[in-house]
């Protein structure tokens, strides 16, 4: 994994733990003193396996010990997803799936204090 600059935007990889860590793709933008974090579902078709749902949502007690590991700087920020009404929360540093990916298959968590537009 690389770190990735554009236009002043800083693009971080960030690490995934856990049994299905191979089922998730993550990366965190920075910018100045903000941060965005996208988090995606990712090849999880044996994760889906028996869901009657339609969805491409994995269950959320399927997701276990998963858990993306945020940047240090974030580690302590309340995060919100601006794609549905999630707020998923972390441990310290560990932001388990089980509570980011619960409503969708993805999330761009914004930190609290950035205004919804």
């Amino acid at each position: 994994m690389r770190i990735r600059y554009s236009n002043r935007v800083l693009y971080i990889p960030l690490k995934v733990e856990g049994a299905h860590a191979d089922s998730v793709i993550a990366f965190a933008r920075h910018a100045g003193s903000a941060y965005a974090v996208a988090i995606a579902t990712w090849l999880a078709d044996s994760l889906l396996a028996g869901s009657n749902t339609g969805l491409p949502l994995v269950d959320a007690a399927h997701w276990g010990d998963t858990a993306v590991l945020l940047p240090e700087a974030l580690a302590s920020r309340g995060l919100f997803d601006w794609l549905s009404p999630n707020a998923p929360t972390s441990d310290g540093q560990r932001l388990f799936m089980r509570d980011a990916l619960a409503s969708m298959p993805v999330a761009l968590l914004m930190e609290e204090e950035v205004p919804r537009v």
